[in-house]
């Protein structure tokens, strides 16, 4: 069954390219396009994509405002950012926001390919910008090994977290109260030495998968 995408892009160039990089490279064939956020609330309307993109300037939205308003009315699809911005702040507001992926303009189409078909699978696409340049957070090797500090069910959140599930969509997958969910995000938090959940999906999305199945065993 081919993927359906909406490319909301005022630009057409833009669009154009990222069409055939959708078709040529993740098996995408069904695709809308819209040029303004009202263009693609309507489209929506009609028809639930399974994948999203999003820039972040439109004529008639900005930042990670228009990221919510289209993850509320698209809750089931994949929202990825693709945006000529790069800054850190940029980037991790637009996760906070709700969105799967953020793949910056320049990224050459093999490297766009890859993020869509990360977003795709499932996992969360976060470019290596949003950690360069500070030494304020965690690195890669000793997130790894913090997260065997985590419980069974605190990796189960942190699984959810890294997918780019919401807090109310992890308490329902894992039977539990939101309460309880925000809970074990603050836990998690504190053990990756994030503060907040934004830093902690994209120091999450540079983590092998695999290694939030086996840390806890």
């Amino acid at each position: 069954m081919s993927l359906h995408a909406l490319l909301i892009d005022d630009h057409q160039i833009f669009r154009e390219g990222l069409k055939g990089l959708l078709k040529a490279q993740a098996a995408v064939e069904d695709i809308a396009e819209a040029t303004t956020l009202a263009e693609g609330l309507a489209a929506i309307a009609i028809r639930t994509p399974d994948i999203i993109t999003i820039d972040l300037d439109l004529p008639d939205g900005f930042g990670d405002g228009t990221v919510s308003r289209l993850r509320a009315a698209a809750p089931s699809a994949r929202h990825i950012v693709v945006s000529a911005t790069e800054d850190s702040a940029t980037i991790l507001a637009a996760l906070a926001a709700g969105a799967h992926g953020y793949v910056p303009k320049r990224l050459a189409g093999t490297e766009a390919a890859h993020a869509v078909r990360e977003v795709l699978a499932g996992r969360v696409f976060v470019p290596a910008s949003v950690h360069a340049g500070g030494s304020s957070g965690p690195d890669k090797s000793r997130v790894l090994s913090e997260l065997g500090r985590l419980s069974p069910r605190q990796l189960d959140v942190a699984r959810g977290l890294a997918s780019g599930s919401t807090t109310k969509v992890i308490a329902y997958d894992l039977n539990l109260s939101e309460g309880t969910v925000k809970l074990h995000l603050s836990a998690i938090y504190r053990i990756l030495g994030c503060s907040n959940r934004a830093q902690a999906v994209g120091l999450l999305s540079r983590i092998d998968p695999r290694a939030l199945t086996v840390a806890g065993r």
